[in-house]
């Protein structure tokens, strides 16, 4: 009987660990980041601009600009590098691509040790495309912009896990292969990373180039980087202990043109990246000790200052065949860009369990996927969004309106691509007599200003608990604007007699402050005074949303500045002011004139008469001298009626006998 027993229990348990095993194989699984090889990265880019051939195209930079091969690298399951070493680029934009488009750069693993990211760059890809359908916000980012992302600069470095590119048997480092504080000619554009590097920004008119690191303090990194800016009596003798090289602090003297539009941008990036690991990123610029940064000048000075620096150097190398000197000539245009290096995280590649999973995009909590990827895509975002302003209306009443009751229009809006708000209101201009008003002027933040959105942009802010993201100038949080306009008020009576059509439009100036403006005021020919302005920043990022006088162009690409924005413009049309129309404006006046004076007083009353402490004591006496009533007093006067009836019974009777 025993054994049978222990039979049957080891049956039941047998059965039981099956079903747990077909239940926990056909649950389905999260998905979760991991390490790409060089193959997989490559072939995924070709199967995403395949499927997505409307928004992505990728093409292989070294044929596109004639640059060498560095080597060989592993192809598709393969053990051996036995197929040339190509850097794909991967263009993001809905086609056709407008020459005017705000340009970024997103550069990965351009030392090929540090391979996250590439990780980072190819998932942005990816995110870019699946999502341009779902998200309103990066369906605009994709309509708006023209995104370069490059996820293994140095191919070689990435497929054998080597920092340098290896170059006629000498090992170069790529991140300091640019022609900016190089005394010897010969000493950049050895590598071929380098090379295509320079030629991206030769061929493009970037606004904002980021570039992924890793091995040092987690940080975000800006220009000034090399010595080359620091006033003579500003070096110090004394090396920061953090520094093995041997290079001195540049104790002043040091701020770029552009440092207020470089710090702040570094340090809204950091809060929207938010924290991993325990760490946020710190910001400052390059040759700042607190960020362990032991580079000499490097590729974000060349990007940033290559138009205007006056350390450059025509580039004579003798590798691969030699460089010609004039592809390191660079126009007035080709290199503004604000830059910034990216230290991901302390460890060159992380483990793959802390690089997160997809749906912790807009996570940040690690039990809910956030990682190394999602907390560096929302950084990278970020920089896109803020390539250029914007606006867009919240209750967008449509591309073309009637106005037929009393000509009131509501409309709502908001700023994004911009952290500062200096002035916004609504334009409105008759089209026949190209007459123009606006609406009274507000100020306050974006949609960048708070963690709440509209239009599509609630979710990033929503669950992205804590973000307040504050800006210079302005304490305000301020991210919605506002405004109920009667047109009537504004509109001549001889064209509301006829009727108009009319252009609505939001308007606005944002980080004006960036420009670095100074205003002089100096004494016209005329006798009159005028006010001359002049901008100390030197980027198109900067530059672009304050001086109306900026055009830089190269090879086609453009960038003109204003110092205002716009939205898209909204038509309206106003009918001719007739009896009906007029009847049937008062006839509602005088309808919601008489439901404000029949119910608003009674409501008033009632309100009163519930809030205010003497009213609400009266009531309270009131209800308990009723409950008091009921009880006792009733039962009292029932009592009484009782007494008073046998009382007047006993009456009649003596009555009747005594009579």
């Amino acid at each position: 009987m025993g054994s049978g027993r222990r039979s049957m229990a080891g049956i039941l348990l047998l059965v039981m660990v099956l079903l747990f095993t077909e239940w926990t194989s056909a649950a389905p699984s999260r998905e979760r980041y991991r390490y790409l090889s060089y193959a997989e990265i490559n072939g995924g880019m070709k199967f995403l601009a395949a499927r997505y051939s409307d928004i992505i195209r990728v093409y292989s930079a070294n044929k596109e600009h004639n640059i060498p091969s560095p080597g060989l690298c592993r192809g598709d399951h393969a053990q051996k590098q036995t197929v040339p070493c190509e850097v794909q680029v991967a263009e993001l934009g809905v086609r056709p691509i407008d020459r005017s488009r705000a340009q970024v750069i997103i550069i990965g693993s351009i030392h090929g040790d540090e391979r996250l990211g590439a990780q980072i760059a190819f998932h942005l890809i990816k995110l870019l495309a699946v999502k341009y359908k779902q998200d309103p916000w990066i369906q605009r980012l994709l309509n708006t912009r023209r995104i370069l992302v490059v996820p293994m600069p140095n191919p070689s470095g990435y497929d054998r896990s080597m920092r340098y590119e290896e170059v006629d048997g000498e090992l170069v480092d790529p991140n300091t292969d640019f022609p900016i504080d190089q005394g010897n000619p010969r000493n950049c554009m050895k590598s071929t990373t380098a090379r295509i590097i320079n030629e991206l920004f030769q061929n493009s008119l970037f606004r904002i180039a980021v570039i992924f690191h890793s091995k040092k303090t987690p940080s975000i990194g800006y220009s000034w980087g090399g010595e080359g800016r620091c006033s003579a009596h500003a070096m110090n003798a004394t090396d920061h202990p953090s520094w093995t090289n041997g290079r001195s602090i540049c104790t002043d003297g040091y701020d770029t043109p552009d440092a207020l539009a470089m710090r702040l941008l570094a340090q809204h990036m950091s809060t929207f990246a938010g924290e991993f690991g325990g760490d946020s990123y710190k910001v400052g610029s390059l040759n700042d000790p607190e960020l362990d940064s032991s580079f000499p000048t490097t590729m974000v000075d060349w990007a940033y200052a290559g138009s205007f620096a006056d350390n450059m150097t025509n580039c004579k190398p003798s590798t691969h065949g030699g460089y010609p000197p004039e592809y390191t000539t660079y126009n007035d245009a080709s290199n503004r860009c604000v830059s910034y290096i990216v230290e991901t995280s302390r460890e060159s590649s992380p483990a793959e369990k802390d690089l997160g999973e997809p749906r912790g995009l807009y996570a940040r909590k690690e039990s809910n996927g956030n990682g190394h990827i999602p907390r560096n895509l929302r950084l990278a975002l970020m920089a896109i969004d803020l390539a250029n302003p914007y606006i867009f209306f919240l209750n967008s009443p449509g591309a073309k309106v009637d106005l037929t009751r009393g000509g009131v229009l509501r409309l709502k809006w908001s700023i994004g691509g911009a952290f500062e708000v200096a002035e916004t209101f609504i334009e409105f201009e008759i089209e026949s007599t190209k007459e123009k008003f606006t609406t009274k002027v507000q100020s306050g933040g974006s949609m960048w200003a708070q963690n709440h959105g509209r239009d599509g942009y609630e979710k990033r802010f929503d669950v992205i608990q804590g973000i307040n993201l504050m800006f210079s100038g302005s304490s305000s949080t301020k991210w919605a604007y506002s405004e109920t306009i009667r047109i009537l008020k504004y509109i001549p009576l001889e064209v509301q007699k006829t009727g108009c059509d009319m252009l609505v439009r939001a308007v606005a100036k944002v980080d004006y402050a960036w420009a670095n403006v100074t205003e002089q005021t100096v004494m016209a020919s005329n006798g009159s005074e005028v006010v001359v302005k002049s901008f100390g920043a030197e980027s198109h990022l900067a530059r672009s949303r304050a001086d109306p006088h900026w055009l830089k162009r190269s090879l086609g690409y453009e960038v003109r500045g204003d110092e205002f924005i716009y939205s898209d413009v909204v038509r309206m049309r106003l009918p001719p002011k007739t009896l009906r129309n007029s009847l049937y404006g008062y006839v509602l006046e005088l309808v919601l004139c008489a439901l404000i004076v029949c119910f608003v007083p009674p409501l008033v009353l009632v309100m009163v008469w519930r809030k205010v402490p003497a009213a609400n004591y009266v009531q309270r006496n009131m209800r308990r001298a009723m409950r008091t009533f009921s009880k006792k007093d009733i039962a009292d006067e029932a009592a009484r009626l009782r007494e008073q009836k046998r009382t007047t019974s006993k009456v009649d009777v003596s009555r009747a006998l005594l009579g």
